[in-house]
């Protein structure tokens, strides 16, 4: 696989940790305030950590064939 495919899926994948925001948002409402709190910072310290990896990535490619030739 390509790296730049990669990071376009790395990408696609760190959008579906932040449908957690809607579960955590949902226990915040119905008054259980620390698993809410749990569950919404998971979801966007997940999603950030995927984003990281696909920053990496993507910088790598970039070092390792600066031309973008492949």
């Amino acid at each position: 696989m390509k790296p730049s495919y990669l990071v376009f899926v790395l990408k696609v994948l760190a959008a579906f940790p932040l449908l957690g925001l809607y579960g955590g948002v949902t226990a915040i409402f119905d008054g259980r305030l620390a698993m809410g709190a749990a569950i919404v910072f998971g979801a966007v310290l997940l999603s950030a950590f995927i984003m990281w990896m696909a920053a990496v990535l993507e910088c790598l490619e970039q070092i390792t064939c600066p031309t973008g030739k492949k």
